[in-house]
């Protein structure tokens, strides 16, 4: 079995709860290679059974966060590692977030894990970040967003095995056989379970999407929405 062919069935066989989020028309129909003719942003839209989901709206005690711990405002980021607009979004909006708002402690970032297609593509990525030391967590998933056309490219030309372990190294991973057992981890897809199962209840149907203090905010949001609603100051 080629690497390609083994990591898109490990992937696909732990992001079974992942695709059913999914619309039916945007699923993955084949488990022996990616398939690239998917929209890549095609959101989620199924049923995930919500009944007695927590923290719908608010941080969750095992949650990946950034920013501190007593900061009056919270912001929660659902995205996908393999969504052109949450790559724009962490290459071009998270860096003013983080120096405005996270640095300045301020607000606190919650990200949580929402996979598109291809959905067995994100759950790598995603698997591999929460593999990382807590420390390490945001590091390795920003730097995945800010680097997905060069992750897409790789994958294209065949050099899917090169770029996933230098992802994974990114993370602490040093080897193609951790790697492998990072993606088995149930740890790992119970979180994003959980994750998909907060939007679903929440209404959460497109990505990224934020919530900021506890309310949804309408559309595409960037930088300057957030530093307007919490009344800071906005250049240009």
């Amino acid at each position: 079995m080629t690497f390609t062919k083994l990591l898109t069935a490990v992937a696909l066989g732990l992001s079974t709860v992942a695709l059913t989020a999914l619309p039916a028309n945007a699923q993955s129909t084949s488990s022996s290679k990616f398939d690239w003719n998917v929209k890549k942003d095609a959101h989620a839209g199924h049923d995930h059974g919500t009944e007695g989901v927590e923290h719908i709206f608010t941080e969750a005690p095992d949650e990946h966060t950034i920013g501190d711990a007593l900061a009056p405002h919270s912001l929660i980021v659902y995205a996908s590692v393999v969504c052109g607009h949450c790559g724009k979004w962490f290459e071009n909006d998270y860096p003013v977030i983080k120096e405005r708002l996270i640095d300045t402690g301020k607000l606190k970032l919650i990200f949580r894990e929402f996979p598109t297609q291809p959905a067995d593509v994100a759950v790598a990525g995603f698997q591999i970040a929460n593999c990382a030391a807590p420390e390490d967590y945001f590091d390795a998933i920003v730097y995945q967003f800010q680097n997905q056309k060069e992750t897409f490219e790789r994958l294209r030309i065949g050099e899917g095995r090169e770029r996933f372990l230098e992802l994974a190294k990114k993370a602490g991973i040093e080897t193609e056989n951790e790697m492998i057992t990072c993606f088995e981890s149930k740890d790992g897809k119970a979180r994003i379970e959980t994750a998909m199962k907060r939007a679903q209840a929440g209404k959460v149907d497109a990505v990224p999407a934020l919530i900021l203090d506890g309310a949804l905010m309408p559309g595409l949001n960037g930088a300057r929405e957030v530093l307007q609603a919490l009344g800071e100051p906005v250049d240009g």
